[in-house]
């Protein structure tokens, strides 16, 4: 008799192992034979040549056997051994789960009618997997590979652009003006935009901003002209902004307006001679053009008459007027400075030399008079001859020339031998700041 293997079944409970009555039977009957093993061992023994030596070697070889012996309750079962089936592998049911092949057929209708588990079966035209699981074959979920290929449910639906714009703002709030802040919601970051804008525009209705203009490409609506004060032209058509701003416009004087009264900017004109009197500060009793300028505390005055063109000028600096000066455009007037001075630093001349000057007027004749300036006062210093010229002369040499002349022994002398202005008795003078007045001569 051999040792016998107690079924145990694939799993814990699972009613394929033997029940306790038989595996209890087989259990004793294995015992037994390992009894009777044993007995027949010390019989052997015993039957030996005799030797107590040979007979405890015997046992102890057979109890070695029945020690190694592998238990019943140890086979097939956790922490135990595996057993082997009658192919000498170990059974489907005490390995773990696994793919031992890939079966490839050209459509799922070419599948074995029974499957088999641990493989799977491939169906090339449509490229999906399949499992056998004991009755029929199951077709492995496979990544859907993009949202694409994701059918739409009835409850959890796509986000669309549509959807997003049609969906409705329940719950907005605009009561808020904070600004939008990161952890906002998007009802919550619209509402407080809605408010700022709210706030703005009610903050600039009826408001002008400042800011960089713009082109203006069409203009409606525009009833009330914004001001000159507000930064406007004060009208909405060109010829009343000019007359709002006093530009290409004329102003009638009338019979009373005292010129002393027009202190702007403007053209104004007096239609009548009989108007144009010394009383309301006329420089003349004509009618004619007044072209006023004015900034400040000053104000300049230009009146042309109107029959031959006389001009007539004066200015006025703060409530002060000065007289009315004529201009002749046939007479004209200019200082020069000999010797590279200027009018902010005239140059000295000094005992015995000579100056040249340009005319001022070049291509007329003129009348040049030679001054010197003494104690801060200009003055001319005279001619007087003793020996000796004193004194300091100018005159035209040619057209566009004026030449200055010193003494060769005084550039000046005593007032009552040179007839200068200065009221002076020296009679030692040297040197002295010199400049030259030129009159245009007329014709």
């Amino acid at each position: 008799m051999s040792i016998v293997s107690l079924n145990l079944g694939a799993s814990e409970n699972d009613g394929a192992g033997q029940n306790l009555r038989s595996g209890g039977q087989v259990i004793n009957a294995n015992f037994a034979e390992l009894d009777q093993r044993t007995l027949t061992a010390q019989a052997t023994a015993d039957a030996a040549a005799g030797s107590a030596a040979d007979a405890g070697a015997q046992a102890s070889s057979a109890q070695a056997k029945a020690d190694a012996a592998i238990p019943a309750t140890q086979k097939g079962q956790p922490d135990g051994v595996a057993t082997l089936d009658s192919s000498g592998v170990v059974p489907a049911s005490q390995l773990p789960s696994y793919v031992d092949d890939v079966l490839e057929f050209a459509s799922a209708a070419a599948f074995p009618v029974t499957g088999e588990t641990g493989k799977i079966y491939v169906a090339i035209n449509t490229n999906s997997q399949y499992r056998w699981s004991g009755s029929q074959y199951i077709q492995l979920s496979a990544s859907p590979g993009s949202t694409d290929a994701v059918p739409e449910g009835a409850v959890n639906k796509y986000w669309t652009n549509a959807r997003t714009i049609a969906s409705v703002l329940t719950g907005l709030v605009t009561t808020n003006p904070a600004a939008v802040a990161a952890a906002d919601s998007i009802l919550a970051a619209i509402g407080k935009l809605q408010r700022q804008i709210t706030d703005a525009v009610t903050s600039l209705s009826n408001k002008a901003a400042k800011g960089v203009n713009s082109d203006i490409t069409s203009l409606s609506g525009l009833t009330t002209a914004l001001s000159v004060a507000q930064g406007g032209t004060g009208a909405t058509t060109l010829a009343g902004a000019q007359a709002a701003l006093g530009i290409n416009t004329v102003t009638n004087l009338g019979s009373s307006t005292d010129l002393n009264t027009v202190q702007y900017t403007g053209i104004s004109i007096q239609q009548l001679n009989s108007s144009a009197t010394p009383a309301l500060n006329y420089p003349v009793a004509k009618a004619g053009s007044l072209y006023s300028g004015n900034i400040g505390l000053i104000t300049t005055h230009i009146y042309v008459t109107y029959d031959g063109g006389d001009i007539y000028s004066r200015s006025r600096y703060s409530t002060t007027w000065y007289p009315w000066q004529k201009v002749s455009p046939d007479i004209g007037f200019a200082y020069v400075y000999p010797n590279g001075g200027t009018q902010a630093t005239p140059a000295s001349v000094t005992v015995n030399s000579r100056y040249e000057v340009a005319n001022p007027f070049p291509g007329y004749e003129v009348i040049a008079i030679a001054e010197i300036q003494i104690a801060g006062k200009w003055g001319d210093a005279g001619w007087f001859y003793s020996s000796g010229g004193y004194g300091t002369k100018a005159a035209q040499l040619d057209v566009n020339t004026l030449v200055v002349q010193t003494g060769n022994s005084r550039i000046g002398y005593s007032s009552p031998g040179s007839g200068d202005p200065f009221g002076q008795t020296n009679t030692g003078l040297t040197t002295a700041p010199c400049r030259i007045k030129v009159w245009r001569v007329k014709g």
